[in-house]
């Protein structure tokens, strides 16, 4: 695991970097973290069992002679069982079958500290994620209503609204956010002036004015321009 790991992390920072909705790779990594760990841990459990014969050893308690109902008595499907076990210790502190020597006791012990900081770390991080995708569009439909209220207050007319509302609809399926210059202005101001000419490049280069420019000249002054135009702006 440890060879392949580098391979599972990069996989997942490409589905990361090229998927439209990157939350339910993040989730999918953190649900195959839990349960990469309770496999783990069924294996361990598996070994325990058969290390005490899966039950038929008998071990003494109040001069009365037991089989051990806490191991796997190897009846049906082994891996299934373990697992399920597993999963039920980590996750609860009781209803679970006594340990019957100092091996089980360490072992209950290591899962329970397992279930309550381990996959409390996991949930936790499954939460945020699905908090802050749902953030955006709790944030979109918060100034929908806003605005859609405001107009209502204007008395503008249903025609105007139902296009207020439209806009509303079509900027977020397309953009998934009603603020795109916020997410443009982190970017170096070169990268901006690349990204504003491959935008709107075909649409100034119908102005008489720039078809007499060469391209580079073109790209030398829109960058200037732009940067004329921040810093017009932060004055």
């Amino acid at each position: 695991f440890v060879f392949v790991l580098p391979s599972f992390w990069q996989l997942f920072s490409l589905l990361d970097n090229s998927v439209s909705n990157p939350y339910i790779i993040r989730i999918t990594k953190t649900l195959a973290y839990m349960i990469y760990l309770i496999h783990c841990n069924s294996c361990v459990y598996y070994v325990l069992s058969a290390w005490q014969a899966f039950g038929q050893i008998a071990y003494r308690m109040n001069n009365k002679w037991y089989l051990n109902k806490w191991v796997y008595n190897n009846q049906g499907n082994a891996y299934i069982r373990c697992f399920y076990f597993t999963t039920a210790v980590a996750t609860s502190t009781g209803n679970n079958p006594a340990p019957t020597n100092v091996v089980e006791y360490i072992y209950m012990t290591f899962s329970w500290m397992m279930g309550v900081f381990v996959f409390a770390l996991l949930l936790g991080q499954i939460s945020y994620i699905v908090s802050n995708a749902n953030r955006n569009r709790e944030q979109y439909r918060k100034t929908v209503d806003q605005v859609l209220s405001e107009c209502k207050r204007l008395g503008l007319s249903k025609d105007t609204i139902d296009r207020v509302r439209d806009w509303f609809v079509y900027t977020w399926q397309k953009q998934k956010t009603l603020d795109e210059k916020i997410l443009i202005e982190k970017l170096p101001l070169k990268l901006q002036t690349d990204l504003a000419l491959s935008v709107h490049y075909n649409t100034l280069s119908k102005v008489q004015l720039f078809q007499v420019f060469i391209f580079f000249f073109f790209v030398e002054f829109f960058f200037e321009f732009v940067k004329f135009c921040h810093t017009t702006i932060k004055l």
